[in-house]
């Protein structure tokens, strides 16, 4: 049987931190100096995007996929909680009504939450995967041109709050 578009795009998202590195020919520990991050990091990041599939299970008798461990692969929220309490980041959202200018939830919510790393890159790996609103999972905030890109689909920053905050629990402060 074909394997289901969600997983094709998981094992896609997983690798596209590869490609682009590659890409610019860059070792992780160069794009690690580069960005300001260790090559441990982002070889962690690189994993655990390419394990996303294996973490999401179909549900038959409620008719949803759940991740392994609590939470449901539909909603942006517990996605966005995974990823950042994976990786000492923050889970960061709005509502619709206050940030008029995002094309995000795409109709799916009155409002949208995702995952910031290190207080820099976006990490949404449910608009990417699961609405399919957003052309990648990543964006660096950083840099100018992730930050057009993210524009239109996550509205004015000044619109967002954090919602939870995981890099100060015991966990990620000993990293």
């Amino acid at each position: 049987a074909p394997m289901p578009t969600s997983d094709r795009v998981l094992r896609a998202l997983g690798l596209r931190l590869r490609q682009l590195r590659e890409a610019r020919g860059l070792t992780q520990e160069r794009l690690g100096e580069k960005a300001d991050l260790d090559q441990t990091y982002l070889s962690g990041v690189e994993r655990y995007l390419a394990r996303l599939d294996a973490e999401a299970a179909y549900d038959e008798e409620e008719g949803v996929s759940r991740f392994r461990g609590g939470g449901d692969c539909g909603r942006c929220t517990d996605s966005a909680t995974r990823i950042a309490a994976e990786f000492c980041g923050q889970v960061w959202g709005f509502f619709i009504r206050e940030n008029p200018s995002a094309a995000l939830p795409c109709g799916f919510a009155e409002g949208h939450d995702f995952s910031i790393l290190r207080g820099r890159f976006l990490v949404d790996w449910w608009a990417h995967l699961w609405a399919g609103c957003a052309p990648r999972a990543i964006y660096d905030l950083s840099c100018a041109e992730d930050r057009s890109l993210a524009a239109p689909l996550y509205g004015d920053a000044a619109c967002w709050s954090c919602v939870a905050d995981f890099v100060s629990r015991e966990r990620c402060s000993a990293r």
